[in-house]
């Protein structure tokens, strides 16, 4: 048994990279990742190298919990455009 591992620090296969999380999060985008991030449905990334990664366990538990559903889309423009302020 090693006494010298930091328990603090999480073990590199503990960790997902951005592209898999959203994957396992059922295909969600990269700007979705960064809101839930900002909205703390998901803990910040831990960046290694430059890339983030996300504690599998942090994953898991949004997906027994139940993603938030995503943004409502935006209504294509389907006439001309409302007049703006600056004439």
């Amino acid at each position: 048994m090693r006494n010298d591992i930091d328990l603090r620090e999480p073990e590199l296969d503990d960790l997902l990279a951005d592209k898999l999380v959203r994957r396992k999060l059922g295909g969600i985008t990269t700007m979705t990742l960064a809101r839930w991030r900002a909205q703390g449905i998901l803990p910040p990334p831990i960046k290694i190298n430059g890339r983030n990664y996300q504690r599998r366990a942090d994953v898991l538990e949004v997906m027994r919990s139940g993603r938030p559903a995503e943004e409502t889309p935006p209504v294509p423009l389907t006439g001309p455009l409302p007049p703006t302020d600056t004439d």
